[in-house]
Order: structure tokens, then C-alpha cells, then sequence
């Protein structure tokens, strides 16, 4: 993003996340049922950004960053999106 607010090649961050005006977020915990919880939206998005994400979401059977710390019990890798998160 350029010092303009344009966004293109040869910009200075590798990666931006920006919450829209229009959706009802809301930046205190709990966030209220009509809301959205900001912080939660904002972590999703950086995720993103690190190429964090499950193989979960998508087919196929590669492995992604965010599945080598999910477990469904001690040694036991999650491998459907049904499984309980195990959490020692």
C-alpha cells in the first residue's frame, strides 16, 4: 500500500487486512449475537496473510501449517473437520 492508500506491486507490506465500516463489528468481548467480534475476524485474516490455514476446509491429503498442531487425542492427527480438538 502506497502513502496514497493505492494498492500495487512494490507496496511496503507483504500483506494488509482491513475490517469494512459497513459490518457490524464489534471491538469489546463478548461480542453481542448481532455482531461480529473484531479481534476473532482480524486473527482469522492475518492467518491468511502467513499462509496459516487447514487442509480441513479443502480435499486432498497435504498437509498444511495449522495440521501439524491439531490433534483429536495425544498422538492422533485431526483428519476430519467432525474430530474433537484434543488440548493437553
Amino acid at each position: 500500500m502506497f502513502a496514497n492508500g493505492a494498492v500495487g506491486s512494490g507496496g511496503t507490506f507483504d500483506g494488509i487486512v482491513t475490517l469494512s465500516s459497513a459490518a457490524p463489528f464489534q471491538f469489546t468481548r463478548p461480542a453481542s449475537a448481532s455482531n461480529y467480534d473484531a479481534q476473532r475476524a482480524t486473527e482469522h485474516e492475518m492467518d491468511e496473510i502467513l499462509g496459516i490455514g487447514s487442509r480441513l476446509s479443502i480435499d486432498g491429503s497435504d498437509l498444511r501449517p495449522q495440521d501439524l498442531f491439531s490433534w483429536s487425542s495425544a498422538g492422533v492427527r485431526i483428519s476430519l473437520r467432525a474430530d474433537t480438538l484434543f488440548v493437553d
